[in-house]
């Protein structure tokens, strides 16, 4: 970043760029009003603590995708700030930031000096990292540098002692309906022609899920997780589901991995997926969470009476502490769970119910 000494230095910047624009044949307009119109954060930062299933503590590391995030801006009151809490543990401290202006403002961030007494301006750039563990100071200037707009920016993040998620009913349109029913992923995948680690028997045939979980070692590649139930006819005594993952890499001199079956020896049955009906399955908040209507086979869940979630990538599960059912939830046929990384929703008897995360 470039440090700004004085207003001077600014004002001066802004009237060469004046200066040599009208040196061109073509007449230019010059705008006195300014704004900041967007406000977008980038990739954050995450330090997730939670529980194993063996009652151990464990502490991951992950991002946020700031973008999902929309920032209200409250052009009376000058304030910037994030709608829905970022969730816990999110690192505010260095932080991307992207803001688009009225009529070509130039966007200064005053960071002050550490007494808090003297003002320290630094031109605003889309590649470096913000500290907004206290509000910061951003200005727009019009293009003849003459008046600002001051705004105060603040992120907000769901405190520790906070975590259990929030739910909220919504009514969408029909259009709206078909839009998050469209993020369901299609399961297009072919286990035997990649090869298996294991019995092409183990394989699920209904209520197959795939979720895309990307790796915290390698930014090309994605671990696959294949989770569904195997033929009730042909496997009536089944208890759990079967879940099967898969590296995929995207970068050069990438190489193919076979599928791998998730063996289920010397698991609990208290830590094994039950076998349910209409079993759907995302990759969300940095684990993978699972949602299912009546028990079949030898499986005893009770049906849509929790969430289940692993946090390591479905070799073992527990019913979930943070994500529970909303007050008010009621399924009498089948509930779809999809995401848009940004929120989960749950989408109850085709429409009849649907909710959101706060």
């Amino acid at each position: 970043m470039k440090r700004l000494k004085t207003m001077a230095v600014l004002v001066a910047a802004l009237s060469l760029l004046t200066s040599c624009l009208k040196d061109n044949n073509d007449e230019t307009v010059y705008y006195d009003d300014t704004a900041i119109t967007v406000f977008t954060l980038g990739t954050l930062n995450r330090t997730l603590h939670t529980t194993n299933a063996a009652g151990n503590d464990s502490t991951y590391k992950g991002t946020v995708a700031g973008s999902g995030y929309s920032m209200l801006i409250d052009q009376a009151q000058g304030t910037i700030s994030n709608e829905k809490l970022l969730p816990t543990g999110t690192d505010i401290s260095k932080v991307i930031t992207s803001v688009t202006t009225k009529n070509g403002g130039t966007v200064v961030v005053n960071l002050r000096t550490h007494d808090g007494l003297k003002d320290s301006l630094v031109v605003h750039s889309n590649t470096d990292s913000l500290d907004f563990t206290k509000p910061l100071e951003f200005r727009v200037y019009n293009m003849s540098g003459t008046a600002y707009r001051k705004y105060t920016v603040t992120l907000n993040v769901k405190a520790s002692g906070d975590d259990s998620v929030r739910w909220e009913q919504t009514s969408p349109t029909a259009e709206e309906l078909a839009r998050l029913m469209s993020l369901k992923p299609v399961v297009d995948v072919t286990p035997e022609a990649d090869g298996l680690d294991a019995s092409a028997d183990l394989l699920p045939t209904e209520d197959l899920n795939v979720a895309s979980v990307a790796l915290r070692t390698d930014a090309t590649a994605r671990r696959l997780v294949l989770v569904g139930n195997r033929s009730v006819e042909t496997y009536p005594d089944d208890a759990t589901a079967m879940v099967w993952s898969r590296i995929v890499e995207s970068g050069e001199d990438s190489e193919t991995y076979k599928w791998m079956f998730h063996t289920q020896e010397g698991i609990t049955s208290a830590n094994l997926l039950p076998r349910m009906s209409g079993l759907q399955v995302v990759s969300f908040d940095e684990r993978l969470l699972a949602i299912g209507g009546k028990a079949l086979g030898k499986a005893t869940a009770e049906p849509y009476s929790c969430f289940y979630e692993s946090l390591d990538n479905g070799l073992t599960w527990q019913q979930s502490k943070r994500y529970t059912l909303p007050t008010g939830f009621s399924c009498t046929d089948k509930c779809t769970m999809v995401t848009d990384d940004a929120n989960l929703y749950l989408i109850v008897d085709e429409g009849k119910q649907v909710w959101v995360t706060k």
